[in-house]
């Protein structure tokens, strides 16, 4: 019951219409406990939470309603948010801020270590139905040889190849992924049968999508255009650190169009291989 006020409080406070109820629904239901929600006066006016995946945790849906910005309720949720991560023995929490939040997570000892740059794919994709019909086709030309549909029994190979590069197990992510968006997930071996990359396609989003060289990721990103997207261009959210993922999205005609920045507060080096992370899954789970 409390979606639908933190998704109203999101559009609000990121000034987009973009509705977020699946999205958070997705979160809970990978993490259901960790998501926390501030009132004033019995309403709800701010929202945070986390995936803990263990190794670290992801920091995402940081939003307060604009008319109450600048009273402490950010941070108040902020602290909140950390000493749960803390009290479950998580040392080091990752993020992607906009500018607005930068000099809250800074007041944490959050660091700059990277950037998160959003590329989209303009013109790509019909905006019609035509979506709906490809989650239960699957991709509209011949897979290419050495790629096949992931299914879910694929999954703990998958994560286990995942975790080698983000540091982590992402098994629930995955589960819940794939079954929101059948069909729309792709594994792609090597010539001597060793999984090489995988990729994951959303109604809007590629991600997360992680390979180990730039010609498995680009053999993945070609399988993953042969979808449709409902109602937007294709986005993908790729780490400023791998100048790989820039030049396949470049030379495929993505076109970056904003950038966050990747923020860490604990550790020392990023416990994940941003390197051979061509795109997340969101910026709010990593």
């Amino acid at each position: 019951h409390e979606i639908i006020p933190a998704n109203d409080i999101m559009m609000a406070a990121f000034n987009s219409p973009e509705n977020r109820v699946k999205d958070l629904n997705r979160l809970l239901e990978i993490q259901p406990d960790g998501w926390f929600m501030a009132s004033d006066d019995g309403i709800p006016v701010g929202t945070v939470g986390a995936i803990d995946y263990g190794a670290f945790a992801w920091i995402g849906m940081m939003a307060v309603n604009p008319d109450k910005q600048g009273g402490g309720i950010g941070k108040k949720l902020m602290q909140v948010l950390l000493d749960w991560l803390e009290s479950h023995g998580n040392q080091i929490s990752l993020l992607d801020a906009t500018p607005l939040g930068e000099p809250l997570y800074q007041r944490f000892s959050f660091r700059e270590v990277d950037r998160a740059v959003q590329f989209v794919k303009f013109g790509h994709s019909p905006k019609n139905e035509a979506f709906l019909d490809s989650v239960k086709s699957g991709p509209s030309m011949a897979l290419q040889e050495g790629i096949k549909v992931m299914t879910e029994t694929d999954i703990p190979d998958v994560a286990k190849f995942d975790s080698a590069y983000f540091g982590a197990n992402r098994k629930a992510v995955f589960a819940v992924y794939l079954h929101d968006y059948p069909n729309r997930a792709f594994i792609a071996y090597t010539p001597s049968g060793k999984m090489g990359g995988y990729i994951m396609v959303q109604d809007r989003k590629i991600g997360p999508w992680v390979a180990e060289s730039a010609e498995v990721a680009e053999r993945l990103l070609h399988t993953a255009l042969t979808l449709e997207y409902y109602g937007e261009d294709p986005a993908v959210i790729a780490p400023a650190i791998n100048s790989r993922a820039k030049k396949i999205l470049e030379k495929n005609g993505f076109q970056s169009v904003r950038s966050l920045s990747h923020m860490q507060r604990g550790g020392v080096a990023s416990p994940i291989r941003r390197e051979f992370i061509f795109g997340q899954t969101s910026f709010a789970i990593g």
